[in-house]
């Protein structure tokens, strides 16, 4: 019996096969050339912006930064900076706010502010959103409740970014000083027990209109453009202390607050002079022909106190804390952050007392009874 002939199905059923196989190859090459998931996807669009070939990519690449990059206005502006960190929206303890004097507290036990500023050299860069100095550290400090915080830089905002009594001014200067834990161990043993204090002590100064600031004369005869390197200054007799009030109207006020800029990290100090500094009107000027409305709009108080400190020379009347008869100063209830009263001025006493003037009655003649004579009888003893 005769062998029956092959299927004819088997030769295409290997066809069909080899057809399949090569179809899957090439289509795993194609897909490979893609990007598998959104993760791909970002890494490709990053690539694109680092070898911008097209002017496309290098389109897309000035819209993200744009879109990156915190401003004063718009998109990007105060109102949205939640989008550059979360505690600019949610944060119970952001900067500035309004300061209300009838509202502020005034410990009987809140020290002045010691400041060391000497002549050094300064940095002065534009960066986009104001005219800041850089600080030599060495020579500018200060010092709060027994604690050292150097001057890293300072910075101008206009119009001020801080209120008092619902009024602002038209600039005001930041001092930004960084606590210096170096110089924990020379700290008074008396004051062991001081809370953790922040981490940034920043010193606002309100500035109005008036005579010319001799720093900023100097520091504003040459400003570098934002893409300009920064200008070194060395200005010989004239520092940090042509930024703060006069001796003797140094008061302020005290919160714990907020950067006023992104990231809004709650972690500053703030101590708000009382008494505005004045720059000319051209210096004003020269600062907001630059920059004009870069200041953050006031923050809600929330429950935080505001403390009101009255420098005794400012305020001759005001009754002060008695001191003891050594002459040293009261110390402070645990948990405070200033330790000690400051001793009251010599020849000066603390409290003024109403002199009592006394307007006596007219003394009128005192009323006697009259006497009446008795008539009285001689009579004769034996003796006589």
């Amino acid at each position: 019996m005769s062998k029956s002939p092959a299927s004819p199905w088997i030769p295409m059923l290997l066809s069909t096969g080899i057809t399949l196989t090569a179809f899957a190859g090439i289509t795993y090459w194609v897909v490979g050339q893609f990007p598998a998931n959104k993760d791909d996807l970002a890494h490709s669009h990053n690539d694109e912006q680092a070898y911008p070939d097209s002017e496309k990519a290098h389109d897309s690449e000035k819209a993200h930064d744009s879109d990156k990059h915190w401003s004063y206005k718009g998109i990007t502006g105060p109102e949205n900076w939640g989008q550059f960190s979360e505690i600019a929206k949610i944060g119970k303890r952001q900067s500035p706010i309004d300061l209300i004097t009838d509202n502020a507290i005034t410990p009987t036990k809140l020290a002045p502010v010691k400041f060391n500023y000497q002549d050094s050299v300064f940095v002065l860069k534009n960066n986009g959103n104001t005219i800041q100095a850089e600080c030599d550290l060495e020579k500018n400090n200060i010092q709060i409740g027994g604690h050292q915080y150097s001057l890293l830089q300072f910075h101008f905002h206009a119009t001020s970014e801080h209120l008092i009594n619902g009024q602002n001014y038209p600039m005001e200067v930041h001092l930004v000083h960084r606590m210096d834990k170096s110089h924990e161990k020379d700290i008074d043993p008396a004051l062991e027990d001081t809370p953790e204090p922040e981490h940034y002590a920043v010193v606002g100064v309100m500035i109005k209109e008036g005579k010319e600031n001799p720093l900023i004369r100097d520091l504003w005869s040459k400003i570098p453009d934002t893409k300009e390197a920064p200008i070194h200054y060395f200005i010989k007799g004239e520092n940090v202390s042509a930024f703060l009030p006069p001796e003797g109207k140094r008061s302020y006020y005290r919160y714990n607050g907020s950067l006023t800029t992104p990231p809004c990290s709650e972690n500053v100090l703030w101590t708000v002079m009382s008494e505005p500094i004045e720059f000319s009107k051209e210096q004003i000027e020269t600062f907001t022909n630059l920059y004009r409305n870069n200041n953050r709009p006031v923050q809600k108080l929330h429950r935080r106190f505001v403390l009101h400190y009255k420098d005794p020379l400012d305020n001759p009347l005001a009754s002060e804390p008695l001191t003891t008869p050594e002459g040293q100063s009261q110390p402070a209830a645990p948990g405070k952050p200033e330790q000690f009263i400051p001793p009251l001025p010599k020849g000066e006493v603390g409290i003024h007392p109403t002199p009592i003037i006394i307007n006596p009655i007219p003394s009128q003649p005192a009323q006697i009874a009259p006497l009446t004579p008795k008539e009285i009888k001689p009579t004769l003893t034996i003796n006589d």
